[in-house]
C-alpha cells in the first residue's frame, strides 16, 4: 500500500516540530545552567508538542510503505529498543522512551519507501535520528540514577538532531541519488 500526502505540508509540519524540539532544547539548558527548578513542565510542553507534531508530519509524509523484507534486518534493533524500555520503571514514569519509541516506529513505513527507492535515502537518516533519540531516552531513564553520565546523553542527542536534519537537508534536495551522501 502506498500512501501519498503533499509533500509541502508535511515538511512545514516537521519543522515546526523541530522548532518546538529546539526551543525545549534551549529552555531545558537555560534551566540546567541557572539551576532553576520547577519549570519542568515548559520544556514537557514543548517537547510533547514537537513530537505531536513530528507525528503529523509523518502521518502526511508522501510515500510511505508497509514495512516488507528490508525492515526483517531491524528487527533486532526493535526488540532492543524494546528491551530497553523494559529495563527501567522510569521509563514509564518519564513517557520520553515510550514517545520516542512510537515516533521511531511510525517512521518506519516513511523509510521503507527510501529502502524501495521511492524517496530519496535522506529518510533513512531521519529514521535512525529517531531511533537514536529513542535509544538515548530510554538510556537516560536506565541509567539516570548513575551520576556523571550526562555527557553521553548530551552527545546523543546532538547526534540524533544531526541525523534529523541532514537527512530532512538530503530529502528536500529532490535529488534521488543521496545513498552515498547518506553513508
Amino acid at each position: 500500500i502506498t500512501i501519498i500526502g503533499n509533500k509541502e505540508i508535511a515538511w512545514r509540519w516537521a519543522a515546526l516540530g523541530t522548532g518546538l524540539w529546539a526551543i525545549e532544547e534551549a529552555i531545558w539548558t537555560i534551566v540546567r545552567l541557572r539551576g532553576i527548578s520547577g519549570t519542568e513542565w515548559l520544556t514537557d510542553i514543548f517537547y510533547f508538542a514537537g513530537a505531536a507534531v513530528w507525528l503529523i508530519a509523518l502521518h502526511l509524509m508522501p510515500y510511505r510503505l508497509l514495512p516488507g523484507r528490508n525492515m526483517l534486518f531491524g528487527l533486532p534493533v526493535a526488540v532492543f529498543l524494546l528491551w530497553i524500555l523494559a529495563q527501567s520503571s522510569r521509563s514509564l514514569s518519564l513517557n520520553f522512551p515510550i514517545v520516542e519509541t512510537l515516533l521511531f516506529f511510525y517512521s518506519i513505513p516513511a523509510i521503507e519507501a527510501a529502502f524501495q527507492g521511492r524517496v530519496s535515502e535522506g529518510r533513512i537518516l531521519w529514521g535512525f535520528g529517531f531511533f537514536v533519540r529513542a535509544l538515548s531516552s530510554g538510556l537516560y531513564a536506565w541509567l539516570s540514577p548513575q551520576g556523571g553520565t550526562e555527557i553521553l546523553f548530551y552527545w546523543l542527542s546532538f547526534m540524533s538532531y544531526s541525523f534529523i536534519l541532514i537527512g530532512s537537508w538530503l530529502e528536500l534536495r529532490r535529488s534521488q541519488r543521496t545513498l552515498w551522501m547518506a553513508a
